[in-house]
């Protein structure tokens, strides 16, 4: 699997042109490396060392950093890489860290992608034969290096006609599709010539960062500076979270609210292949450096942005998905708890279920009305009591997480005072966090609906009420499984401290993970998320990219002593009859039935592995199309809220 974070960074080097200026180590450069590998050394909540083991697996995410697809470097060059792993470590931990291999590795990295780039351009000059017998393998990532630069280069030839297939497939003819590979390596000549020296160090950093967890990070100036813009939710776009999975620049997570949430098209997992403003001719952003991608999305107030994507439910690869939506400014009190009361009918005839949308855990924005998410789902817990509800379902199935707090309050609604997570930090103390508040709004049957998305705080309320034998958890095969905490620290005043030298200008920061959160019962959140009582068909079923266990190099799982809880109820005894009803209900519902369908096709279709004929890859199309079972005439049903109101009907009475 391709790294994920710092790849977004390195789409900027895929892009070649001999006599393009070459990054050199800054005055501070070296400082910021040595700082950040000290801070990684004694601030990370694993204690690993920075040592020759360690600098091992730094190396090698370096190079599927800079050459995630393995068709640049030869093997020649991976030897001259390992012979120095072992020298990484050494260099920033000295006195005055050192940066050889980042300038020299970039140096000769370039060498090479001009070789590449040189021949592919005058291939693209002679006619191309799409009736091949061959297949391209879209993911290399575990491949060799080519042994030779003509095996490199037959390498490049492979995916330029199965990108070329792919675009005709997508509507153009053959002549159209070459014009934009063209384009395409014209436009890396541009973003290569506005390459910089930051952009290197940034890389070689964040690969270090990225070999403790991937939710360390550093961030050179500029990027810190867009952090600090997205998690301040002031900017005027679409409300999306992006990162580079490859050659793709792929939505990770939609603001809750926000524009693209609220037009329904866009999910996460989705790759964005084009970019176009207004009525404006596409721009396609295939292997495009991230802030590029960020700088075309981003935009005027009230201005609309069209998106051309890979939809992450496709079967076949050569789908594409048009959406269009209208840049406003995202704000949090977009994204409040909503509620509703819906009729459903059970065994015993029809009861009332109040719905909380929960989509995060927002806190009160400072000088406005809001309130924060405890409050407001109080609120809709007091309204339905007022209502007469028989069962509530709280839907978390698209929550990333938010605030700790929060996350802490909310359980707290549900149960009457006791330790509601565990927080362990990387010197091994741990501290329970506890709901302080005896009351509880609501007693009665509660079904709490998660995915593979629900992230963070989401598996702290899951599980907790898990634990405590107070709602049925319903969803996709588990969540998220993201169970850690991190804190962003300021370079400047650490290279002040440890190398005695003052920056004159910002130096970035670095995202550190400092701490896991484990159950009331003891078992961590971490990797294995929390796995519900009733596991329904998902959209995010088959996908080895949307859970933490798909990312490098995650934290593990592990388990700590239970803390001193009392569970207020044990639905156990209930599950059997709940799971059977439910999967007769899920076998013959068309949407469900579409849902497992797909995931049966994309697990028989292998979509890495692409058939460089076209006629045969236009007959596997159509086949897979054939296959997959019609929408109903509700395309917008929602089966698994639908699902979890069924459930709690049935929780009711028992």
């Amino acid at each position: 699997m391709y790294r994920s974070t710092f790849l977004a960074l390195v789409v900027a080097f895929l892009a070649g042109a001999s006599g393009a200026p070459e990054p050199q180590v800054g005055p501070m450069d070296p400082y910021v490396a040595g700082a950040v590998g000290t801070l990684l050394s004694y601030r990370h909540y694993s204690r690993v060392p920075l040592d020759d083991a360690l600098a091992t697996e730094w190396l090698g995410a370096y190079l599927d950093a800079l050459d995630p697809g393995h068709m640049i470097f030869l093997q020649e060059d991976i030897a001259w890489f390992e012979a120095r792993a072992s020298t990484m470590d050494d260099d920033l931990l000295s006195v005055v860290p050192r940066l050889e291999v980042a300038n020299e590795g970039y140096r000769l990295f370039r060498t090479r992608y001009d070789e590449r780039v040189v021949a592919l351009q005058a291939r693209l000059n002679k006619p191309i034969d799409l009736t091949n017998d061959e297949t391209f393998y879209w993911d290399r990532a575990d491949a060799e290096w080519p042994r030779s630069a003509a095996e490199a280069d037959e390498l490049w030839r492979l995916q330029l006609e199965a990108e070329l297939i792919e675009s005709i497939l997508d509507g153009a003819t053959q002549d159209e599709a070459v014009e934009k590979a063209k384009e395409r390596y014209e436009r890396r000549l541009s973003d290569w010539l506005a390459l910089t020296p930051t952009d290197n160090l940034e890389i070689y950093l964040t690969a270090l960062s990225e070999s403790f967890d991937p939710h360390s990070t550093y961030f050179a100036p500029a990027t810190n500076d867009n952090f600090d813009i997205d998690i301040s939710n002031s900017v005027e776009g679409i409300g999306a979270t992006l990162r580079v999975e490859g050659r793709y620049t792929q939505v990770v997570s939609l603001v809750p609210g926000g524009p693209a949430d609220r037009a329904g098209q866009l999910k996460p997992g989705d790759r964005i292949l084009s970019v176009a403003q207004g009525p404006e001719p596409f721009e396609d952003v295939v292997e495009r450096r991230l802030d590029d991608v960020v700088k075309l999305i981003r935009g005027k107030k009230g201005t609309d942005v069209r998106l051309l994507v890979w939809p992450s439910g496709a079967v076949d690869p050569a789908e594409r998905v048009e959406i269009t939506i209208t840049r406003e400014r995202v704000v949090l009190e977009d994204s409040h708890a909503k509620g509703k009361v819906v009729e459903v009918k059970g065994a015993g005839g029809v009861v009332k279920v109040g719905v909380i949308d929960l989509p995060s855990f927002y806190v009160k924005a400072p000088g406005t009305e809001g309130m924060g998410a405890t409050a407001d789902v109080a609120a809709l817990l007091a309204d339905f009591r007022e209502k007469g509800v028989d069962a509530v379902v709280l839907d978390m199935s698209s929550n990333g997480g938010g605030s700790l707090d929060e996350a802490l309050g909310i359980s707290g609604l549900f149960l009457p005072g006791g330790p509601v997570v565990q927080v362990r930090d990387g010197a091994g103390r741990v501290l329970p966090l506890f709901d302080e508040d005896p009351t509880v709004q609501w007693d009665g049957p509660l079904v709490v609906l998660t995915t593979q998305v629900s992230a963070s705080a989401s598996e702290i309320v899951a599980a907790a009420l898990q634990d405590y034998g107070r709602a049925v958890i319903v969803g996709g095969a588990t969540t998220h499984g993201k169970g850690t905490v991190q804190t962003v620290l300021d370079l400047e005043p650490v290279v002040a401290k440890v190398f005695r030298v003052r920056a004159k200008e910002p130096l970035g920061a670095l995202k550190v993970t400092i701490q896991k959160f484990y159950r009331a019962s003891g078992g961590s959140t971490q990797l294995e998320g929390v796995v519900p009582d009733v596991i329904l068909p998902s959209p995010w079923d088959g996908f080895d990219w949307i859970t933490e266990g798909s990312l490098d190099d995650p934290l593990p799982w592990d388990e700590i002593a239970p803390a001193r809880y009392t569970p207020v109820g044990d639905l156990r005894p209930l599950l059997p009859e709940i799971r059977e009803r439910s999967a007769a209900r899920v076998a013959a519902d068309p949407m469900f039935q579409r849902m497992e369908r797909a995931r049966e096709l994309r697990e028989e279709y292998d979509r890495d592995v692409i058939v460089l004929d076209l006629e045969s890859r236009r007959a596997e199309k159509a086949q897979l199309e054939e296959e997959l079972p019609s929408l109903p005439e509700d395309a917008d049903a929602n089966p698994l809220l639908d699902e979890a109101l069924q459930i709690a009907a049935d929780l009711v009475g028992r």
